[in-house]
């Protein structure tokens, strides 16, 4: 054993945990070189004064307990099943085969789309687009969407339009009626522009 290897175990030396082959040789080391001896009672001396200072048990005490409870009796730790690379690959492998079932059983066929715009049916009328001041609180709008009797299909837009269209009740020139006459309102146009 080398005087660096020694160097090393001293703090196991000093607390008592070295034992067998390796604490003989490294008191056999210590015996012959005064200067290891030296750092070795500074360190018991270390340790005897934070134990003295120490009215309980330290974290690093509980946390060596806490894991020498963890480690099993092959000196690896237990790993909880859901960190197990095997339950990965288990659960992606599961879950691949329900999105094909899903698939299979729905009957989607892949190439259709499957997905529409909110307000693109070009079946349900025209539309009107209107221009709100941007100091306008969600409540006016809403208050005047009901007075025109209208819905939000589509925006804001990046330019903060809305596309509105007259519910089943309203026809588009008593909503349009109503939007132009808004004070919150800045500008409207379609159906009729």
């Amino acid at each position: 054993m080398t005087r660096d290897e020694v160097q090393a175990l001293l703090p196991f030396l000093a607390n008592g945990t070295l034992e067998g082959a390796e604490r003989e040789e490294a008191e056999q080391m210590l015996d012959a070189d005064p200067d290891l001896r030296a750092e070795l009672h500074a360190l018991q001396t270390v340790r005897a004064t934070l134990r003295a200072e120490d009215p309980g048990h330290s974290p690093g005490e509980i946390g060596l307990a806490r894991l020498m409870r963890e480690v099993g009796k092959d000196g690896t730790a237990r790993r909880p099943f859901w960190q197990s690379v095997h339950t990965w690959q288990s659960v992606a492998a599961a879950l691949l085969v329900a999105l094909l079932l899903q698939a299979l059983f729905t009957g989607t066929d892949p190439g259709e789309d499957g997905y529409e715009l909110a307000g693109a049916d070009p079946e349900a009328g025209p539309a009107i687009t209107v221009a709100i001041r941007p100091d306008t609180t969600e409540a006016a709008f809403r208050d005047l969407l009901l007075r025109a009797g209208a819905e939000i299909v589509g925006g804001p837009s990046a330019l903060g339009l809305y596309e509105l269209r007259p519910l089943n009740d309203v026809t588009i020139e008593e909503a349009r009626r109503i939007l132009e006459t808004s004070d919150i309102v800045e500008d409207v146009t379609g159906s009729g522009d």
